[in-house]
């Protein structure tokens, strides 16, 4: 919480973090390689701002886009953006689409991870 106090919105962790459950309840966003009861005070340093980093085997280069949900974390390279957008935005079309069919034969009400598939 004092990093967000700082201004960071997220943290994406090569190591070890603790208190998922209050992570969670307090929006704080980070994702690690694992999960810890230690604190990592005085061990966290300042490698520099704008440059390539390596975690958990990715490299990440400064311009390119981190997204992570609680499935986990993706790197797009800067310059792939708009193919991985497109694929993306595909095959979120036909999980919703084959998800609403299933949702209809069980007889689940509709809700709005259908997308469009949900008003019908």
């Amino acid at each position: 919480m004092s990093a967000m106090k700082n201004g960071v919105v997220g943290a994406v962790i090569d190591g070890g973090c603790r208190d998922a459950h209050e992570c969670n309840l307090e929006k704080v966003k980070v994702w690690c390689t694992r999960r810890t009861f230690n604190h990592v005070y005085g061990r966290v340093v300042n490698g520099g701002v704008n440059v390539p980093v390596e975690c958990a085997g990715v490299t990440v280069r400064p311009g390119d886009i981190v997204c992570g949900d609680d499935d986990g974390v993706l790197v797009i390279p800067r310059e792939r953006a708009e193919d991985v957008l497109m694929f993306a935005k595909a095959v979120l079309h036909g999980d919703q689409r084959d998800r609403a069919g299933l949702y209809k034969a069980l007889d689940y009400a509709p809700d709005e991870t259908l997308g469009e598939f949900g008003q019908e």
